[in-house]
């Protein structure tokens, strides 16, 4: 799994999943596998999902640009703005919701065959030539 890329993506900093250290010996998990922050006592004395998450992505992804640039702060940091701050390069926001006018696959002029809710049999033209872009 070298080359696997992870992408961890934030909605709510409020729900991070926290846990006491006796869950990971519940789940057979080794204590030191899991991140060490030293600017970050607290989010070591417990084992926190989402903080870790964080750690181990490549790629964070939140719900907005904005949502993004706040969780920066203390105020909406959730604890985790030093460790989000320390990742900043990594952390992206994407709007959520999709542009239906753009990326509508009757008239997108960027896939293979376009398709409507009466021809969607195309679809699978769209995924071959996917596959073969990607070499799959």
């Amino acid at each position: 799994f070298a080359d696997v890329v992870a992408v961890y993506t934030i909605h709510n900093l409020a729900y991070q999943g926290i846990f006491g250290h006796r869950v990971l010996e519940i789940a057979g998990l080794d204590e030191w596998g899991f991140m060490y922050h030293p600017e970050m006592a607290d989010l070591n004395e417990v084992v926190d999902l989402m903080g870790r998450g964080i750690y181990w992505a490549d790629l964070v992804s939140t719900v907005s640009e904005t949502y993004a640039k706040e969780i920066l702060t203390p105020e909406f940091g959730e604890r985790l703005d030093p460790l989000l701050r320390d990742r900043r390069d990594r952390l992206f926001g994407i709007l959520n919701g999709v542009d239906y006018e753009t990326l509508n696959p009757s008239t997108d002029p960027h896939i293979a065959a376009n398709y409507g809710a009466d021809t969607l049999e195309k679809r699978l033209e769209n995924k071959l030539a996917l596959q073969r872009e990607a070499k799959l």
